[in-house]
């Protein structure tokens, strides 16, 4: 299996990612947005496998290394996986951001955010808590019970990483 370099956009997708079980001192780098994540690919693992979790932003310009991605799978749990033809880097995209994703997954996992959070979580607040440099044990742990109640897009995420890892796309 290649070494593999994942790049967080945020710190909340680098909770997850060492949650689903990576190591955050030898595989995580937390990112400073999309742009970095794409900088990072470009300059840093050009010849590494490098697999980042970004949003998709769809309001934002997008720089000329993201336009090159292509998606390989049809879309899974609102989610894109895609692959830059020229390096062996991978994008695992969430539609929108990742704040409504959750949201509209716990849709599906029906946590009640009260049993953990003082206030209704929108996209808004989530974003705010996302961006600190702690996020909450709260936040967490309504995130964690999100990932329990309703496993399978989590799974995807790492299935598309093992699959990248063994060369099988």
């Amino acid at each position: 299996m290649a070494d593999t370099f994942l790049l967080a956009e945020c710190n909340i997708e680098r909770e997850l990612l060492i949650h689903l079980g990576f190591s955050f001192k030898t595989d995580i780098e937390k990112a400073n947005g999309k742009a970095d994540v794409m900088t990072r690919m470009k300059c840093n693992y050009r010849n590494r496998l490098a697999i980042g979790l970004v949003d998709e932003d769809p309001n934002k310009i997008k720089s000329k290394d993201y336009a090159r991605f292509s998606r390989l799978f049809d879309p899974a749990y609102k989610m894109h996986f895609k692959k830059d033809p020229n390096a062996n880097h991978f994008l695992i995209e969430f539609y929108d951001e990742f704040e409504p994703w959750i949201l509209e997954i716990n849709k599906k996992a029906k946590v009640e955010a009260s049993r953990f959070l003082r206030e209704t979580p929108t996209p808004r607040r989530l974003h705010e808590m996302n961006q600190s440099p702690k996020i909450s044990n709260n936040y967490l742990k309504f995130y964690w019970e999100i990932v329990k109640q309703y496993p399978a897009p989590f799974n995807q995420i790492k299935e598309w990483i093992k699959r990248a890892q063994e060369g099988r796309l």
